[in-house]
This record gives structure tokens, sequence and C-alpha cells, in this order.
């Protein structure tokens, strides 16, 4: 990976993974040793619950999906904290996805999402920023990103009972104005 740090946060600088001159800005040796360490904290079956993505082979092809916006996160000393990712973007608005390593949690978790607002937020397209809202659908049952979600600014709509294979989600969302 290159040294460029494309957004900084507070001890925290963001890397889109996006294909420049035909090769990816983060490798595929890098995504895999991610995908591993997501299974060891047992986040896949939490986070990815696409039964195409399996392995770390299927998370790299999820990842370059079109439509899919992936961004990675680092400490400043270049430790991986995780990654977010953006999908169904229709119209001002776009669903929002996060994982992010163990080590990062509490320590830097706000720091990584004023980052990642930011830059989504203040993506332009010919007719000024492309997105004012963020949608998020988080597992009920899954307190803790709740919680974060509620802390770094999204307010709770309300539950949508047995829609992810039998699970409830937390419908969430945020505001342009309040990232």
């Amino acid at each position: 990976m290159n040294d460029e740090k494309l957004l900084q946060g507070e001890g925290v600088f963001l890397r889109p993974y996006v294909q420049v001159d035909g090769a990816y800005t983060v490798p595929d040796t890098f995504l895999l040793w991610l995908w591993a360490r997501y299974e060891e904290e047992g986040t896949t079956a939490k986070v990815f619950r696409v039964s195409e993505v399996a392995d770390g082979a299927d998370f790299i092809e999820y990842l370059r999906m079109p439509g899919n916006l992936p961004v990675l996160f680092f400490a400043d000393d270049q430790a991986p904290l995780g990654m977010a990712w953006l999908n169904g973007v229709s119209g001002n608005h776009a669903f929002v996805h996060h994982a992010l390593l163990k080590a990062s949690w509490g320590r830097l978790t706000d720091a990584i999402a004023k980052t990642a607002f930011g830059y989504w937020f203040g993506m332009r397209g010919a007719s000024g920023f492309q997105l004012d809202v963020l949608v998020g659908m988080t597992p009920s049952g899954n307190r803790k990103a709740v919680k974060y979600l509620q802390r770094v600014g999204f307010t709770v709509v309300g539950e949508i009972p047995r829609i992810a294979e039998g699970e409830s989600m937390t419908v969430s969302y945020l505001e342009r104005d309040n990232g």
C-alpha cells in the first residue's frame, strides 16, 4: 500500500478501496489477512450476512462489486482498524456498513466514524453533494453496534421484525447536518 493519507481524522486515516491505473489501492493479501482477522474475532457471521461471502476470496469479490464503495481505516502508526462501505446508493442516500477490528473498539471508533462521514458527505457530483443521508440496518441483537451508531449521531427509527434471515433489524439514519 502506498503511504498517501487520503483523509485524516484524529489518529485515523482512511483509504478508499478503488482501482487506480489498473491496480487496487489495497492489495489482495491485505484483504485476505483482514478477512482472517474478522473470522478470528467472530465478525464475519455478524456483518457479512450475504450468503455469497463465505471466505476471503468471496470477500474480495464482494468489495469489488459495482455499487459497493469500501474504505479502509488505519491508525496513524499504520495499524489496521477495519473498514466500512456504502451500497444501495439511490438519489441522495446510501446504506452504510462497518466492520471494525476489536483492537479499535472504544479507542478510535468515534474518530473512525467522523473520518468516514466527512469523506462520504464530502463526495461531490456535477450538481453538488451526492449524499445527504446514510441509512443503517443493524441486527437488533447487536446492542453494542446500535449504541455506537447512536453515539456517533445516528437516529434510530425503529425495528423491522424478522427481515434478515428471521432476525430483526434496527433501522437508523444520519443526516449530513448531523454527521
